[in-house]
């Protein structure tokens, strides 16, 4: 089977030798490797849209889940078939698909086990995530998080005190809906989580809504950086199809699957049940 391997070099647990390692892994299990390719910090739809362009028989993707998320949002429900590996610091996506495998046995097993499956996205206008969407402080979080992997710790600094303060400035309010319900009001908060996927406990969003408070402070940090937020006994969570965020006006920072997008006034997400098809290799 002729595949091409994209590998994120960034991504939290990708090797310095990613390509070469991935390379001897596909052709151990009998893949035809046509073509290894550094996934393009810069401008990676265009390298991407080149890349299913060439219709490999599979494109197998090892990175992190902002990286899964960059791919999948390129391939969606084409029919282009990819094979995601465990590459990231969480591996929400990775983890879902193949369990606890580590990267290696998830290429051994997708010879013998492996099998398309759709997987469920939240959408807000262009943008798919398949894990969460964080608005609010939490995003800022994420970008300090994100600044010491890359060795930036100033920088960081200075994101997680405009995580700090966003979370005591920004109020959120909005609406979301439940199939079969009237729509009803976002429970005020100061930052919101919707979760989807792996992170869902039943089809749809659901949506964590958390207000500031001191006792509040630590949780919400935890919750930014562990995709904890089912945990923190002080948000509350609804369960709904769609949801409008707004913050009177302001720009609210947002990060989905571990990636900034641009900040936005007004916030309307979807989700959309079979969004994206993949290669899991646990059993059905």
């Amino acid at each position: 089977m002729s595949v091409i391997g994209l590998v994120n070099p960034l991504a939290g647990s990708v090797p310095d030798d990613g390509k070469d390692r991935l390379r001897f892994e596909l052709a151990e299990n009998g893949y035809d490797v046509a073509d290894m390719v550094d996934l393009s910090v810069h401008d990676a739809d265009a390298q991407l849209a080149s890349v299913i362009r060439r219709a490999p028989r599979l494109l197998v993707v090892w990175g992190g889940d902002g990286t899964h998320r960059t791919v999948l949002n390129a391939t969606r429900m084409s029919s282009t078939a990819t094979l995601l590996l465990p590459g990231g610091t969480k591996n929400l996506l990775g983890h879902h698909l193949h369990g606890d495998k580590k990267w290696t046995s998830v290429v051994k097993s997708s010879r013998t086990s492996g099998r398309a499956v759709r997987l469920p996205a939240g959408r807000v206008g262009e943008e798919y995530f398949y894990c969460a969407l964080l608005a609010g402080a939490p995003a800022l979080f994420a970008r300090a998080r994100e600044d010491l992997r890359h060795g930036q710790p100033g920088q960081a600094l200075v994101d997680f005190g405009s995580g700090l303060e966003a979370a005591k400035r920004l109020h959120l309010s909005g609406r979301i809906r439940a199939p079969g319900q009237t729509e009803k009001p976002l429970p005020a908060c100061n930052v919101m989580a919707a979760l989807v996927g792996p992170l869902s406990r039943q089809p749809g969003f659901e949506i964590s809504a958390l207000s500031q408070a001191p006792s509040a402070s630590l949780d919400l940090l935890w919750a930014s950086m562990n995709s904890t937020w089912t945990d923190i006994a002080s948000a509350q969570t609804n369960f709904a199809t769609s949801f409008l965020t707004e913050a009177g006006g302001e720009a609210i920072p947002l990060v989905a699957d571990g990636e900034p997008l641009s900040p936005q006034t007004s916030i309307t997400g979807e989700w959309v049940a079979d969004a994206a098809v993949s290669i899991s290799t646990n059993s059905p």
